[in-house]
């Protein structure tokens, strides 16, 4: 089976791969109608709910068996941890697939590491994550750039960990890596705590997913990878999930991993306000509430099942092992006073005292990163409403940061997404020159 293949055709093929796999995340979403930028058909878009395909949970089975086979005993830890964050535990060299066929295998020196992070309580813990180094010649001044690549929205389950899907070629931002590692960059991808190893995702902990990120660069650092050492700069980039990862790294690097020579951040539709979730209910995506409700709970030891009825605690139950394909299509449509004993939907309920104080610890903005940043938010995102991406921008120059802000017009959390890569590679490549910065603030 031929892997290797000249570079158009497999650009073409890793195309046609992110339209197949983005047709499986929207889940049978209508095509939303072309518009030019700006106008009113297309800043008036929206997705209707829809009825998900039949073969949607199959496939997602399907893929969670084959994820079991990945990695074996990889991802348990061993009974004691190197002391201080970002220590290499364990690694094993791994394969990179754009495809589900693995008929592409992208140009990259692959690495699957254990590393050592902190949570929110304080505990050094063992974490586990990617290491991509471009087989291509860095052709920039100075050593290779090394990115931190925080993840979106993966899911609960063990098998969802990047570091899986990443050597099944069953990982939707693989096309977005892969065109960074083409520019010759080095990355690290953190699976996130809880994400194949013991115990629940601690999904929107702001601390621990900003700490998993920092401590990924450091790992890369000291992984003994040729040409990636402490003195390579850094640029973190996520978006989703992965911009909120990304916000709370850049806010705590400073006090938390003041080594790392960071030169910027690109944050794409980060959910800098958990209580913004409301908007979620009854839509294709409340399957992320009861993604967020769960992290926190695992996080935080919240109680929550005590707040929840019988379909309450079974829909808790399931979510803790899906992937986000599986579900968006197991809950899409489904109202969450559903699931509640009282009939309070979840955004009312995390409005309680002992859920509030927790939820409200994860807001993002309340400190301005050290250097430069990048924020990009969907005017008709359907997840992260565009009011809480320019309100992360608008709080970081409160607190005098320097922020480029960018709309972005393309219909959906989903369209969004595809739209902010191109920005996210001309802003990374522009931090790492030492251009002077651009800000946005002035109009913010």
């Amino acid at each position: 089976m031929m892997r290797r293949m000249f570079r158009p055709a497999k650009m073409i093929l890793a195309a046609t791969v992110t339209a197949a796999l983005v047709a499986g995340l929207t889940l049978g979403m209508p095509v939303m109608a072309h518009a030019e930028p700006g106008t009113e058909a297309q800043q008036a878009a929206s997705v209707e709910n829809q009825a998900v395909q039949p073969g949607d949970a199959t496939r997602a089975t399907a893929l969670q068996a084959a994820a079991d086979e990945t990695g074996g005993e990889f991802y348990q830890p061993p009974g004691s941890l190197p002391d201080g964050p970002g220590q290499i535990v364990r690694s094993e060299p791994m394969e990179f697939y754009l495809d589900p066929v693995k008929l592409i295998e992208v140009d990259a020196a692959a690495t699957r590491v254990m590393y050592t992070t902190t949570n929110s309580a304080g505990e050094r813990i063992a974490s586990t994550g990617t290491v991509l180094v471009s087989n291509k010649p860095w052709r920039g001044d100075g050593p290779r750039p090394l990115i931190g690549y925080a993840p979106g929205t993966q899911g609960l389950g063990d098998d969802c960990a990047p570091s899986k899907t990443l050597a099944l070629g069953q990982q939707y931002e693989g096309p977005v890596i892969t065109t960074l590692l083409e520019q010759g960059y080095a990355l690290a991808v953190p699976d996130y705590e809880g994400l194949g190893t013991p115990g629940l995702h601690t999904y929107m902990d702001r601390v621990a997913t900003g700490n998993a990120t920092l401590d990924a660069v450091r790992a890369a650092q000291n992984l003994g990878a040729e040409g990636i050492e402490a003195e390579n700069p850094v640029a973190l980039v996520g978006y989703s999930q992965g911009g909120g990862a990304t916000a709370a790294a850049s806010e705590l690097a400073g006090e938390y991993a003041p080594e790392l020579d960071i030169v910027g951040a690109s944050m794409g539709a980060p959910p800098a306000d958990l209580m913004e979730l409301e908007s979620l209910d009854g839509g294709n995506y409340v399957g992320f509430m009861l993604f967020a409700l769960a992290g926190q709970n695992a996080a935080f030891d919240l109680g929550v099942e005590d707040d929840l009825n019988e379909s309450g605690r079974r829909a808790m139950e399931q979510v803790a092992d899906m992937c986000t394909i599986e579900a968006i299509a197991a809950f899409a449509g489904t109202h969450s006073s559903s699931w509640t004993k009282t009939g309070e939907t979840l955004a009312e309920l995390m409005q309680r005292d002992g859920y509030r104080e927790a939820i409200e610890a994860q807001r993002l903005g309340t400190q301005a990163p050290d250097f430069p940043v990048f924020v990009q938010q969907g005017l008709t995102d359907d997840v992260i409403p565009f009011h809480v991406g320019r309100g992360l921008a608008e709080d970081y120059c409160d607190r005098g940061g320097t922020v480029l802000f960018h709309t972005l017009l393309t219909p959906t959390h989903i369209g969004g997404y595809i739209e902010a890569a191109p920005h996210i590679s001309t802003f990374t490549a522009a931090r790492l020159r030492g251009d002077q910065p651009l800000n946005s603030c002035w109009r913010l």
